[in-house]
């Protein structure tokens, strides 16, 4: 039974990889771009929204920078 799903992943994984090697074989560069964005497409949904929201880490970020200033280089 693990061989078969070996098998099925390894098949899975080489198709994607001819994919990519056709892909790769294109000379013109807008043509590749295009085949490998048809290819491998963006995932929108996955992508963070950051327009409107304030940086979670800003006052972390400013403590850190206040305490690193401070430190004594050379005394």
């Amino acid at each position: 039974m693990k061989l078969v799903i070996v098998a099925t992943a390894m098949l899975a994984f080489c198709s994607a990889a001819q994919a990519a090697s056709e892909c790769s074989a294109l000379k013109n560069g807008k043509a590749r771009l295009a085949c490998f964005d048809k290819e491998y497409p963006a995932n929108m949904k996955a992508m963070p929204v950051a327009a409107g929201k304030a940086n979670p880490f800003a006052k972390e970020d400013a403590l850190t920078t206040a305490k690193l200033n401070g430190i004594c280089r050379g005394c």
